[in-house]
Order: C-alpha cells, then structure tokens, then sequence
C-alpha cells in the first residue's frame, strides 16, 4: 500500500462529504455506515529541516571586479517512520557536496559557500572581501548554487533530487541535477543495475529510446540528426516518480542545451519482464 506524501484533503472534498452526511435521508444510510469495516490506515511519522545560507563576495584582480553569491539550500530528511536514514543521507551530501564531504550537513552547507577557491575565479594577486548581496549594476556577477529537496516519498521509498546551477560567464548558466532514489525496504539507492536484469539491458534501451522519441515527437532520423553522443545508450541516472521509472540525461549528456534536462518516463509494467526480483516486488507490489 502506498502513503502518498500528499495526504491533507481538499476544502471541497470535506464540504462535499459533510453534506453528504447531513442530507442522508433515513437511517438506513447510517446504519450501513456504521456497518461498514474500518479502513486500514498506515501512518508514517515525517520530518525533514530545511536548511539554508547564502555569501557574497567581491572579487577585484587588478582593474576588474567581480560579485560573486555562493547559496544552498537543502531540505534535509530527519525522520521517515522508522527506517535508518543514515546511508541515504550520506548519498545526499556525497552528490550535492562532492569537495565539501562531512557527517554533517550543516558544515558541509557552510564549507560549500566559504569556497571561492573551487570556482576557479581567484587568479594569483586576487583579493576576496566578504560582502553584502547588493551590487552595482555594472559589476560582472556570479553565482554558484545548490538546492537540494525531497521530492516524493512513500512508505516503501523516497526519491531526492539535486541540482547544481552555476554562472561563471559565457552565453548562458550551466546546470546540472541528479535524482536519487533510496528503497527503504533494501536500505538501498536504486540504480540500473539492481533495476533491469543485465541480460535485458539491450532491450530496455530500445524501450527509453522508444519513449524518448514519443516524449519529443521526433522522429528516429532527426534524433540521430540531433544526437551529441556516437549512438543512444541508457543514462546511469534513474529514479522513481509516481510509480514510473524515469531515466535522466543533463544538457550536452545526449542532445544540444536548447532541449535542457530530459527525463524519460518507462512504466514498470512495461518492462515487467526486464525488471529484477527487488524491482519487480517494490514497483509492482508483488
């Protein structure tokens, strides 16, 4: 049984319902209700902390300057029922701090936006000021952000997801996400190799192509026409959403920027076949 991360009815749902209630016209209605067997219902104690911080700086290298804003922000999962959260939590701060690994995400946030170094902006003779976020319009500006946040859970399992954003000049920001799902029942991340049966990876490469295509309405010359990489191959990155497995490709990774991220949707009855016992007993509650 699934327990939805959205649970609070609608304004409208509790009105309609208490109308209902109040309209029934004899007490054959009532007693049917209350004839009725109890709904089983599965409760899931949640807690998740955001946590945030910002700094800007200025930078000046001889007659230039620059602003820079180093921010993240993380919504960080404390609590889900009773599953042990440490091994997913060190996955989140392994792929959204890869330079700045800490046991503790408080100083892995801190480290991250004290980091001018990693940029790449600070030339020898260059001097760092902290700063206020305020800036001249005619000051070059910088950023380098992560947000990293919880996208959906169940009681079988959470998927996450983490994006970097930086701008550090030329025609456009670089982004780049990665999500992330944890399987509360195996205290395991889900990738493609405990997904899809080694033997069937061909085969559900077919299928993503497949539904790639649809997802585009391209046809398969004009994605060849497009494509960036020598010849189509299934991304590393899956997770879960809303019961479908999603493959995911970053800009550049398989098209041109203009096409941005692209998350391919593959129903795991689809696939049924392909999918390995562990797979087949959490997507399709087996």
């Amino acid at each position: 049984m699934k327990l939805k991360n959205l649970l609070v009815p609608t304004a409208a749902s509790m009105i309609f319902s208490l109308l209902a209630s109040c309209n029934s016209g004899d007490g054959s209605s009532k007693n049917a209700t209350e004839a009725a067997p109890a709904a089983d219902i599965t409760e899931l104690d949640v807690s998740v902390s955001l946590m945030s911080a910002a700094k800007s700086y200025d930078i000046v290298i001889g007659q230039d300057s620059m602003h820079l804003v180093m921010s993240a922000s993380v919504q960080w999962p404390q609590k889900m029922g009773n599953h042990d959260l440490k091994a997913f939590q060190d996955s989140i701060l392994n792929f959204a701090f890869p330079q700045h690994t800490s046991a503790d995400v408080k100083q892995a946030i801190a480290s991250y936006v004290n980091d001018v170094e990693s940029t790449g902006l600070v030339e020898a003779g260059a001097v760092v000021k902290p700063c206020k976020e305020t800036y001249p319009d005619n000051v070059n500006n910088y950023s380098c952000d992560i947000d990293a946040r919880l996208l959906e859970f169940t009681d079988k399992m959470m998927t996450y997801q983490i994006v970097e954003s930086t701008y550090l000049g030329g025609a456009h920001p670089n982004t780049a996400s990665r999500s992330i799902t944890y399987d509360f029942v195996n205290s395991t991340l889900l990738t493609l190799s405990n997904v899809i049966k080694s033997e069937s990876l061909p085969a559900f490469a077919d299928v993503v192509k497949r539904n790639l295509l649809q997802q585009l309405d391209m046809s398969e010359r004009e994605f060849n026409q497009q494509m960036l990489a020598d010849r189509f191959q299934v991304g590393q990155d899956i997770f879960i959403g809303d019961g479908s497995i999603y493959v995911h490709y970053n800009a550049y990774e398989l098209l041109p920027y203009s096409y941005g991220t692209i998350d391919v949707m593959v129903s795991p009855y689809e696939v049924r076949d392909m999918l390995t016992p562990m797979a087949q007993k959490l997507l399709l509650d087996e």
